[in-house]
């Protein structure tokens, strides 16, 4: 119940930035992209002016209409790294947590395609955005497709739903960092609900600014 009001609130402020007519795509640059870039450069130990090359490859990517794919996830990792062309992984990966059992390098990429399969079928398509954003985000991290680049290449292509739906991407503070990955933790033991409501909450600060400023 709680978490239903939660999305409903959202939508009040969804409606209301777009009825206010704000620059979305100036909204972004100015507000909300600073914060998501220092919070996903310090998550996955990269510099900020990489993250930002992934984050306007995404941008690209979104505005042509495209769904998110397992081509557009390998773009976005060799944007966020330049001068490198991923292919998936083949080594074994580190855990990020105890509870972190990264699939054997052999099923990435069936694993990857049952994912994007998934995707297009009415059980995701019929969840909430920010439910989509979240299971994107624990089964990639699950998965872990690439070596270096990959926990900054998950993020993007799970914010990618968000704007192919529509929606403002979410406005992550560096304080939250350390909130995201016991979430994330959680949701890899399958208890998803504190990674729902801090999605929800960045999604809903990054409205809160744009309403500030209409």
């Amino acid at each position: 119940m709680r978490t239903a009001l939660r999305y409903a609130a959202l939508a009040r402020k969804k409606q209301l930035f777009e009825t206010g007519g704000p620059d979305s795509r100036e909204l972004l640059r100015q507000r909300v992209l600073p914060g998501l870039v220092e919070f996903e450069a310090f998550r996955g130990g990269l510099a900020e002016r990489a993250v930002s090359g992934g984050f306007r490859y995404l941008l690209k990517l979104a505005r042509g209409g495209r769904r998110p794919d397992l081509e557009g996830l390998i773009a976005l990792r060799d944007a966020i790294i330049p001068g490198t062309k991923a292919g998936l992984r083949l080594v074994p990966a580190k855990p990020l947590f105890p509870v972190h059992a990264p699939l054997d390098p052999g099923t990435v990429e069936p694993a990857l395609d049952r994912f994007f399969e998934w995707t297009s079928s009415p059980g995701f398509t019929e969840m909430h955005v920010v439910q989509q954003v979240t299971v994107t985000q624990v089964r990639l991290h699950e998965i872990y497709p690439f070596g270096e680049g990959t926990e900054v290449a998950v993020s993007l292509l799970a914010q990618w739903f968000l704007l192919a739906q529509g929606y403002l991407l979410p406005a992550y503070r560096f304080a939250d960092a350390a909130d995201f990955n016991r979430a994330l933790e959680a949701g890899l033991e399958f208890r998803t609900e504190d990674l729902v409501n801090l999605n929800l909450r960045a999604l809903g600060r990054a409205y809160d600014l744009g309403l500030e400023r209409s």
